[in-house]
Parts: C-alpha cells; structure tokens; sequence
C-alpha cells in the first residue's frame, strides 16, 4: 500500500466507536498472527530441504497454497508439503 493510501485508511480512525475498534483491533491481531505463520512457514521451508514423510532431499516445486506458499511434491513418496 503507498504511503498517501494509508494515510487515507488511518484518517477516518477517529470516528470509530468502541465496539469498532475493538473489530479493528481483532483484525489486526488475526492478520498479524497469519502473516508471522506464513513466513515461518517459508524460513523452515527454506532452511529445510528434506521431505517431511520420507526425509528424501529430491523435491520440485508443486503449486501454492491457498495463501500462497510454496508447495513441494517429494520426486520418491509422491506426497506434497
């Protein structure tokens, strides 16, 4: 998001009520907790090479997910991760 958008998005914070805050704040904190999942997901991903079912190290790429991490399909037991 450029910065003269979120300046527009932080503006009409002011006239929020409590219970619209409150959703806000919810949001935040789900949206936050999600994007620190995913990019765990992907630091373990890159660090670990190995198939998690098999240990094999033979991978190739496989799709992504539905928040859109890299998924892998082990080249020995078939299986995606």
């Amino acid at each position: 998001m450029l910065n003269h958008d979120f300046r527009r998005f932080l503006a009409p914070l002011d006239e929020l009520n409590p219970a619209q805050i409150e959703e806000a704040q919810t949001k935040t904190r789900d949206l936050r907790r999600r994007s620190e999942a995913i990019s765990e997901i992907k630091t373990r991903t890159n660090q670990e090479h190995k198939c998690p079912f098999r240990g094999d190290e033979r991978r190739q790429k496989w799709g992504r997910t539905r928040t859109k991490v890299q998924r892998y399909r082990c080249s020995g037991c078939k299986k995606t991760c």
